[in-house]
């Protein structure tokens, strides 16, 4: 079965102020939810959710929403030494933001090959391919 990953701003423009990238990330996420994609994240996208949703003073909503994410996705990868490892070394080669390297590596330690984000850096890793929904 071949998955793909979503990043964390396609969960923050689905639930967010009105933004031409709302629609079509709540779009994708339902597709998500009704069967027609598979789609797995990792557990910083999570993370990342809180820390916003906190400091923005939002933090139940965070909680919502990463609650739904819990309840909505099957495959929540782990991150791990190997994860971080492999982060690193794609810092150091493709010159990514360290959590941007951290889902690449997620990704590319579980066999996954395709992002759906609006984060152009992921463009620069070449096992990448990055869609926008």
């Amino acid at each position: 079965m071949s998955f793909s990953f979503i990043d964390t701003n396609i969960f923050m423009y689905a639930v967010g102020a009105t933004h031409d990238f709302r629609k079509p990330c709540q779009d994708l996420i339902e597709a998500i939810t009704n069967g027609q994609l598979n789609a797995s994240i990792n557990t910083e996208v999570l993370q990342e959710i809180l820390y916003r949703y906190d400091a923005i003073r939002k933090t139940e909503l965070g909680h919502d929403l990463v609650n739904t994410i819990l309840n909505t996705f099957k495959t929540i990868w782990a991150i791990d030494a190997t994860t971080v490892q492999m982060a690193q070394k794609l810092m150091r080669t493709y010159h990514v933001k360290p959590r941007d390297a951290i889902h690449a590596a997620s990704m590319l330690n579980n066999g996954i090959h395709t992002i759906y984000s609006y984060d152009k850096d992921f463009d620069s890793i070449p096992k990448l391919k990055r869609l926008t929904p």
